[in-house]
């Protein structure tokens, strides 16, 4: 695990943690490396392969990677008009 510390590129990074099966901590480095592809990417990949409890929790902890997740979910399903002044400001 200390030698994916040594990875200069963080696309690199992220997907062997992911292949390592650590998706949480794959979201937090591609949140930390300011990259939202990477991040969306690490999104999709931990909700791919975890439970929605686990997925909800771990989403929850990274406050980034939770906005842009909601802020994908608002595109692709769309919240009624009575929650979106709610989420609006976290999109």
């Amino acid at each position: 695990m200390q030698l994916l510390e040594f990875e200069r590129k963080p696309s690199e990074q992220i997907e062997l943690l992911s292949k390592l099966g650590k998706h949480a901590l794959a979201l937090e480095k591609a949140v930390l490396s300011g990259n939202t592809d990477l991040a969306y990417a690490a999104i999709a990949r931990l909700r791919e392969r975890s439970s929605l409890s686990d997925f909800l929790v771990a989403i929850r902890q990274q406050p980034v990677a939770y906005k842009l997740y909601l802020k994908v979910s608002v595109a692709q399903y769309g919240l009624c008009t009575a929650l979106r002044p709610r989420f609006s400001s976290l999109v």
